[in-house]
């Protein structure tokens, strides 16, 4: 289940959690849920025993390891854009605090809005880019 803190609402909290409830006549099924906001899931969900017995923590990527992935974008799309490795590493600066997910989103709503757009310059993209997203994860955080 993805997203589970946007999955269950005050609507369908009570069939969720019955629902949760009756997989142990399951034998080897595995419930695997993820979210970027636990602090948003119901604690009946995420406290009690036998719902959710693990969790993981998946930190942030740092500098190099966002320089490391872009560097895998940058090469798939260089000879297209002419994104040059030089360029990789603003890029990555302005990504900070974005997961791995966001960076990808970064790519993609960057190679769109190049395909469409008379600005040929990929990295002014990128980078523009990247200050939309941010502006959408702070709207996000406070709304």
């Amino acid at each position: 289940m993805e997203d589970l803190d946007a999955l269950v609402d005050d609507e369908n909290r009570s069939f969720f959690l019955n629902q949760l409830d009756g997989f142990e006549k399951n034998h080897g099924l595995i419930v695997l849920a993820t979210t970027n906001h636990p602090e948003r899931i119901d604690a009946a969900i995420i406290n009690r025993p036998s719902r959710f017995d693990r969790r993981y923590h998946f930190h942030l990527p740092s500098l190099p390891q966002r320089i490391e992935y872009l560097q895998y974008w940058q090469c798939r799309l260089a000879e297209q854009t002419g994104w040059s490795e030089a360029k990789v590493q603003p890029v990555a600066a302005d990504c900070d605090e974005f997961s791995f997910a966001y960076i990808k989103e970064l790519v993609i709503s960057s190679v769109m809005k190049w395909m469409q757009g008379t600005d040929h310059n990929f990295v002014e993209i990128a980078r523009d880019q990247a200050k939309m997203l941010r502006r959408q994860m702070k709207t996000e955080t406070n709304g």
